[in-house]
């Protein structure tokens, strides 16, 4: 049980700063409109609601990515079903974009797509990837 403990802990760690990891550099990838950052949440609050569908393919990206391999180093290093230790994962990082629809305004569409393909489908590849049991 303190294997699976820590294994959740560590794909935690892992999966939030691979999603840290890409929300700061995204503007790498994409190009930004001038004076907006993702990783200034005032910023971001003010913006959200203006910028076009093509800016939100990061923020998913990030938050799917964090999942991802979060799942996957959970699963790794636990100890019996591996699937387990990915869908709690799936399921943390879900109860966290379920706080951020409430904290941010952002497009209902974005919502409700983020929330229902970057998490808990994410954790079950994690899982199938890892080869966790059924």
């Amino acid at each position: 049980m303190i294997r699976n403990i820590l294994a959740v802990v560590a794909g935690l760690v892992t999966g939030s700063y691979c999603n840290m990891l890409i929300i700061e550099n995204g503007h790498h990838l994409m190009t930004l409109p001038e004076g907006f950052r993702f990783s200034d949440p005032e910023n971001m609050k003010n913006g959200l609601m203006t910028l076009a569908p093509q800016y939100f393919a990061i923020p998913f990206l990030a938050h799917a990515a964090g999942v991802l391999i979060g799942g996957i180093i959970a699963a790794l290093l636990g100890k019996g079903n591996k699937k387990r230790n990915a869908f709690v994962i799936s399921l943390v990082f879900l109860l966290a974009g379920i706080t951020m629809v409430f904290l941010m305004e952002a497009p209902l569409w974005f919502e409700i797509t983020d929330l229902s393909l970057a998490y808990l489908p994410m954790g079950y590849l994690a899982g199938k990837i890892a080869g966790g049991k059924s």
